[in-house]
């Protein structure tokens, strides 16, 4: 299955294709969607990678281009519950801390415990933080690309 941009594809209808996105998002961010649907309808080279399989065309482009989008807003982190920390340690930092200084088993297991669980508070807060600039400068006609967080 491969990964195409909109610009893969050639001499699409772009009003077509914008039709395409109002009929199928309606939402609240109606606005929002179709500014960075046209944006990307002028500028396809910009447009994110979808998987596309044999036969799909434009069309079917536009229409997994938009439920990413409505499911990336439908998912934002205020809107979400966060998942346990699913990164798993490599032994070979264990190596390394032990180098460095000279703690148990057990206050090795809590510094890298604690290591993973502030990458992922500083990963949800990076998200928090670009959904508050999303609901604050769209009134200065600044739009987020929902699901390309």
């Amino acid at each position: 299955m491969p990964r195409v941009q909109l610009s893969n594809f050639q001499n699409y209808d772009k009003s077509e294709l914008l039709e395409v996105v109002k009929n199928h998002s309606g939402h609240v961010f109606t606005d929002s969607i179709l500014v960075v649907a046209s944006l990307i309808l002028e500028m396809p080279e910009f447009s994110c990678t979808i998987n596309i399989t044999a036969g799909e065309n434009e069309l079917s482009f536009i229409e997994k281009w938009t439920s990413k989008y409505i499911s990336g807003y439908n998912n934002r982190p205020s809107q979400r519950i966060s998942n346990p920390i699913g990164t798993y340690h490599d032994s070979i930092l264990d190596e390394i801390i032990s180098s460095r200084i000279s703690n148990s088993i057990e206050d090795i297991d809590a510094i890298k415990y604690g290591h993973r669980l502030a990458m992922s508070a500083e990963n949800i807060t990076g998200s928090l933080l670009e959904e508050y600039l999303a609901i604050e400068l769209i009134e200065y006609d600044w739009h987020c690309c929902w699901g390309e967080q």
